[in-house]
């Protein structure tokens, strides 16, 4: 989907990544709501800017100037944008909503590895103890 391999796609679903521009403008074309994607609101297409889930006048002049901006624009005002949420520069005090998820999918992804880990060094613990145990002559 979007143009991106399956391993692409999986990150971005999971939260490891986030999609760049050109993957956004890609599945757009296919009817995904970006707006849902990179704010969890639903856009309101045909209403006024100011009705439209509470966006004011300086949210439609962003949003018609990175209208006018091409691919490498709007690549580059992601990254940008990205970093700024990444680092935590510029963010208003409250986080973002989604942004909460985050950490707990990667702490259960990380409990669910250690656990596998955990479970893999135990089974061969038990397999060294048997060859040991078979190895050595009996009294």
């Amino acid at each position: 989907m979007g143009g991106v391999a399956r391993r692409s796609q999986s990150a971005y679903e999971s939260d490891e990544r986030s999609p760049d521009a050109s993957y956004l403008l890609a599945v757009r074309e296919i009817g995904v709501d970006i707006g849902y994607v990179l704010t969890g609101e639903r856009s309101t297409a045909g209403e006024p800017a100011s009705e439209a889930g509470g966006r004011d006048a300086d949210e439609a002049d962003v949003l018609a100037m990175y209208r006018q901006l091409n691919d490498a624009g709007k690549a580059s005002l992601h990254a940008f944008l990205a970093s700024c949420i990444s680092t935590g520069a510029m963010v208003q005090a409250t986080p973002a909503r989604r942004a909460k998820r985050l950490p707990e999918n990667r702490r259960a992804a990380l409990d669910q590895r250690t656990a596998e880990n955990v479970e893999r060094a135990m089974a061969e613990v038990e397999r060294l103890k048997s060859e040991r145990a078979a190895k050595q002559p009996k009294k």
